[in-house]
């Protein structure tokens, strides 16, 4: 009798399932890296502006430090944290759903389609998002084991949501 559920077994499958498929997949990956990151430095860029490396470097700690956290809690800061966090939760959710298509489906998907999945339900998959970030931060600072329990028990909401996005 086959062992159905042995290791070997299973990365023999996802091998032979990927072969076709694994370009694909890398190239979604890229894509959404580089949406994350040109939305990311667009931002910062607006709210920001070009602060040289050279200040940055001049500065002691405890300027840093200050400066860093002035600037994270003013206004541009939060409206940088919100753009780039409904961006985060808008690809992330058309990650998951593009790679659950991919080892479910024999068909073909577009990487625009996913991309306006991820986009069309991005107020639910922010608000999991940022819930998912405040729960696991406070984990965190508790004594750190319970934002790694926290973490864990929260890792396949994005799963969820794409699965099912009219639940919320």
């Amino acid at each position: 009798m086959e062992d159905f559920f042995s290791s070997d077994a299973i990365k023999t499958e996802a091998k032979e399932h990927l072969k076709t498929r694994f370009g694909s997949a890398i190239l979604f990956l890229l894509l959404t890296v580089i949406l994350h990151s040109v939305v990311n430095r667009l931002s910062s860029m607006l709210f920001y502006g070009n602060i040289p490396l050279s200040e940055w470097k001049a500065m002691l700690p405890m300027d840093l430090v200050r400066r860093t956290f002035s600037e994270t809690f003013s206004i541009k800061g939060l409206f940088h944290s919100f753009i780039t966090g409904v961006v985060s939760a808008g690809t992330t959710l058309a990650s998951v759903s593009f790679y659950l298509h991919l080892t479910r489906s024999e068909e073909k998907v577009s990487f625009i389609d996913m991309l306006v999945f991820g986009f069309r339900h991005v107020p639910a998959a922010f608000v999991f998002y940022l819930l998912r970030k405040v729960v696991i931060q406070l984990g965190l600072l508790l004594l750190i084991i319970p934002g790694i329990i926290w973490s864990l028990e929260y890792i396949f909401v994005m799963y969820i949501l794409a699965d099912h996005p009219d639940m919320p």
